[in-house]
């Protein structure tokens, strides 16, 4: 309230002063969003995970017969295997100095079937990258389920032999192992879970591979595994809810005003998410310009547009892009940091462009203009020529530009492997592209099909002995030697960050 008005109410009755300002007090509050629960979340995303693929990597080194460790994973597994549905499906391994697959196939009614497979602990070695690697694998495969969780069962530290390929820890086929294992949970959602059966295994590099690990203690092995599912299903929860706040919101301003001015405009909302309800709390411009006039909250339903009359002002002197941002709440936000273990971070942004009303795009801008001081014209003779050939130039060169804007050009990524571990990934540009990798050298075109649309890659590749060419669509393969090329149409998360 401004002084002038608290003035203008001297010798008006106190009562109606304080009601006055608890009246102001109320129409400036912002009320936060109701939280909800987990178990709303996962009813409004509908999730659904079943059937599901749990993968079951079981230590089989000689410690494990110690203070009976074998037989409380066996216990463990039996009301596992119990509590999952029929068409649910497991791949067990043992690993010690190597990982053996014992079983493939659906969970069924028979537990104590699956545990027979199961051997009696002997081995020397406990090579805990060997196994995760091969539990990696299961996910892969073509038939992989959607929905799914890893399990390590460990008593000790990683003692792999010297030769073995996951020796030492963190060398580069840990490294390659991390870039697989984040390309499989951009496809499945899945729960990793590191059961250590004492108090000092390496259970916990599991961490070092997948996102999200929970780690589980002996003491509370056999409960955890009997619900098993539920965190199965929160993982698909947490993927989805990871998508909608990568998605966010974008913002934009119809109208722009000059340096120095303010301007009525219309702040268009529009989110980006599936599922995620958000609320609009404050929208602010950089270096001093503002945007004001909004509601102290705007509800933004999941993959709605809201318009709200805003003023926007730009202090004298401002120039270029000013960046414009959103606050963002959600009565969605408690479950997702504490219960999903997700940053809140919803993305914001938005463009417009002086004078007119833009699509909004990912660009979080506004431009404003400078307005320059009026000078007196001058103009001479040669000038004429001068603007000329200037204007000849860039007619040039807008022609070279459009003709090489219409060639086609590369897209998506390739993925080079051998003997199943990720040797290089690239992603392509431009009409044409060399690459070299894993001993072979080669050119990569695209391939056209209808109307300038690329549908693949035309590919020829030589290595030292054996050559071969061929064409590549989303997801193919090319096979050189014990090499594999594959492309894809779309480029994984691990490649946006090397990019980025």
């Amino acid at each position: 309230m401004t002084q002038q008005a608290i003035d203008r109410r001297v010798g008006r009755p106190l009562v109606a002063m304080m009601a006055a300002l608890l009246t102001l007090t109320a129409v400036t509050a912002v009320a936060a969003p109701t939280p909800v629960t987990l178990t709303e979340i996962t009813k409004a995303l509908e999730v659904t995970t079943g059937p599901s693929e749990y993968v079951v990597l079981v230590d089989t080194s000689v410690s494990m017969n110690q203070d009976g460790r074998a037989q409380l994973v066996r216990a463990s597994l039996r009301n596992m295997f119990a509590a999952l549905d029929a068409d649910d499906r497991v791949a067990m391994y043992t690993f010690d100095k190597a990982p053996k697959l014992r079983y493939r196939g659906p969970a069924g009614n028979n537990p104590d079937e699956l545990l027979s497979r199961l051997p009696r602990p002997s081995g020397t070695n406990t090579d805990i990258g060997a196994a995760i690697s091969a539990g990696v694998s299961e996910f892969e495969r073509s038939d992989a389920k959607d929905t799914g969780a890893i399990l390590l069962f460990t008593d000790g530290k990683v003692d792999a032999p010297a030769d073995a390929r996951f020796n030492p820890v963190g060398n580069a086929a840990w490294k390659a192992l991390r870039v697989r294992a984040t390309a499989v949970q951009k496809e499945v959602s899945i729960a990793p879970l590191a059961i250590s059966l004492t108090s000092s295994s390496d259970a916990v590099l599991l961490k070092q591979v997948f996102d999200d690990v929970t780690t589980v203690p002996a003491t509370n092995l056999g409960a955890y595994l009997t619900n098993v599912a539920s965190q199965v299903e929160r993982a698909a929860v947490r993927a989805s809810v990871q998508a909608d706040l990568n998605s966010g919101v974008e913002l934009a301003l119809d109208t722009s005003p000059e340096a120095g001015g303010s301007a009525d405009a219309t702040l268009s909302i529009t989110s980006k998410t599936k599922h995620l309800p958000l609320l609009l709390t404050g929208v602010t411009l950089a270096n001093g310009a503002a945007v004001t006039g909004a509601p102290a909250s705007v509800d933004i339903p999941a993959g709605e547009t809201v318009t709200v009359p805003v003023k926007v002002s730009v202090p004298k002197g401002a120039s270029g892009d000013l960046a414009l941002t959103a606050t963002l709440e959600s009565s969605w936000q408690k479950v997702t940091t504490t219960d999903l273990g997700l940053a809140w971070k919803p993305t914001t942004a938005g463009r417009m462009t002086v004078g007119i009303a833009p699509a909004p795009t990912a660009t979080s801008t506004v431009t404003v203009v400078a307005q320059p001081t009026p000078a007196e014209p001058v103009f001479k003779p040669w000038m004429a020529y001068a603007a000329a050939a200037v204007g000849l130039l860039a007619l040039v060169g807008l022609v070279a530009r459009l003709i090489a804007a219409r060639r086609p050009r590369l897209v998506g990524s390739i993925k080079v492997t051998r003997e199943g571990q990720v040797v290089s990934e690239q992603i392509l540009q431009g009409a044409t592209m060399h690459v070299s990798a894993a001993g072979l050298t080669g050119t990569l075109t695209p391939l056209i099909e209808g109307k300038r649309n690329v549908t693949g890659i035309r590919i020829a590749f030589a290595g030292t002995a054996k050559a071969s060419s061929g064409v590549l669509r989303d997801g193919e393969s090319l096979l050189v030697g014990d090499t594999t090329i594959s492309w894809t149409s779309e480029r994984t998360r691990m490649m946006d960050m090397i990019q980025a």
